[in-house]
């Protein structure tokens, strides 16, 4: 049936993006050749293609039923949380949110062909969409915050080991300063020792002179 087929070929799609996907984070050279779009394009591919797969079912209407959408809608939720899980960890949390409305906004797209009446029967089935949104932004959230708070430690931590450089270094110079001091102390001190000598020989030597040339005169 139509409804089979659709089925299948979102598992089949499913799969082949996964499998392409770890290709991709698996290929190096295309890391170096893309640079900084690397991630990017890896991320665009694995929220894009599951999350439009589940418009396979637009293609039989009329065996569509709301019920089998929403449960096919739940299980791509482990293959969405790795790209919400990226994007939470590398980016700003607004393109958390861009992520959360685009997933719903499709998702509603989805829904909204298969109900014939919007009635408050349908109604609760309809907001599982925003059901899994809040939990998309709970889990972006927490991931988010995880990061900041480990990027703010590691700031932290590299300011403190600048301000234990910049000790070291204050340390190192105040030590050389205490060092040329002492011998500085030490040149004066031995200087005037030495010179304090001389002075004290040249004084004998003076007065053993003028003894000698009073003893010449008296005799």
């Amino acid at each position: 049936t139509g409804q089979g087929f659709a089925l299948q070929a979102q598992s089949t799609l499913n799969f082949l993006i996964n499998l392409a996907l770890f290709g991709y984070l698996s290929w190096r050279w295309l890391e170096r050749r893309l640079g900084r779009w690397y991630l990017p394009v890896a991320l665009l591919a694995a929220t894009v293609i599951p999350v439009f797969s589940n418009l396979i079912y637009l293609a039989a209407p009329p065996e569509a039923n709301l019920y089998v959408v929403i449960t096919r809608s739940w299980l791509i939720l482990p293959i969405l949380v790795v790209p919400l899980v990226l994007i939470a960890w590398q980016y700003p949390f607004r393109y958390v949110i861009l992520f959360i409305i685009f997933t719903t906004l499709v998702e509603l797209s989805v829904m909204l062909p298969v109900v014939d009446l919007l009635d408050p029967q349908n109604l609760p089935l309809l907001g599982t969409p925003w059901i899994r949104a809040f939990a998309f932004g709970t889990v972006g959230h927490i991931v988010h915050r995880l990061i900041e708070t480990q990027r703010q430690q590691r700031r932290e931590l590299l300011r403190a080991n600048l301000q234990l450089a910049r000790h070291a270094q204050t340390l190192e110079q105040l030590a050389a300063s205490r060092e040329r001091n002492r011998l500085a102390r030490e040149l004066h001190d031995t200087l005037a020792h030495t010179l304090s000598g001389l002075a004290v020989n040249l004084e004998a030597f003076k007065t053993i002179a003028a003894a000698f040339a009073l003893a010449v005169l008296l005799v």
